[in-house]
């Protein structure tokens, strides 16, 4: 992924690579913000994944929706479910794909019942 001059800055200011996440999941850029989803599903617990994931479900942006409901489901746990149910009903229709699929990776992963319920 080929990021911008305002992702360099990002990075010239951060004092570690958690604050380096941090700032960018707070960037106007939707790209750096997908990029810090990225980096938390991959670098952080899942306590604190889950939490960043579920604020940048929140984002404006359909495509920041969209990949931190991806990084819900690729943290796996199964208290998101109830949370993701709320989001398969996102105004933009990918996002409510991705809420079915990451709720279905984590019954899966889990053996839980399946979402066809």
């Amino acid at each position: 992924m080929r990021l911008n001059w305002r992702y360099k800055a990002v990075v010239s200011v951060a004092q570690s690579p958690f604050d380096e996440t941090i700032l960018m999941a707070e960037h106007a850029d939707p790209q750096c913000r997908i990029e810090a989803i990225r980096r938390i599903v991959i670098n952080f617990d899942a306590s604190s994944a889950r939490f960043l994931l579920h604020t940048l479900a929140e984002d404006d942006e359909p495509s920041v929706r969209e990949a931190a409901v991806h990084g819900l489901g690729e943290v796996g746990e199964p208290s998101t479910i109830r949370y993701l149910r709320s989001i398969m009903n996102d105004d933009d229709i990918d996002v409510s794909i991705q809420a079915v699929q990451s709720i279905k990776a984590i019954e899966t992963r889990h053996g839980l019942r399946r979402l066809a319920a």
